[in-house]
């Protein structure tokens, strides 16, 4: 029997995504998922929906993993986000692992 999994896909490469989604059914998953590929669009897609994870590119036009997780954290706190690269090096996904700084008033 196949897991339902609700996936927020934040990816700008068509090729990718057929490859993130053949993965997750390759795994038992049958994800309901939608594709965004801006800062708003995902802003948008955490508004109007409910998410089980977020699973996004490195790296974007005018976006990062380092944006996917700050709007993740200010619209989802416990929302876990997933990051696929091919480009980044270990000091660059430590640094995504760090939590984020608290601000207090």
């Amino acid at each position: 029997m196949k897991s339902r999994l609700r996936v927020l896909l934040i990816e700008d490469s068509e090729d990718d995504t057929f490859l993130l989604l053949r993965a997750l059914k390759k795994g038992g998953i049958e994800p309901y998922y939608r594709v965004v590929d801006s800062e708003s669009a995902m802003e948008t897609a955490l508004m109007e929906e409910t998410w089980d994870m977020v699973i996004t590119d490195h790296s974007l036009p005018g976006f990062t993993s380092f944006r996917v997780l700050e709007l993740s954290r200010q619209y989802a706190p416990d929302l876990p986000v997933i990051i696929v690269s091919g480009l980044i090096g270990e000091d660059v996904a430590v640094s995504a692992m760090k939590p984020a700084p608290r601000i207090t008033s």
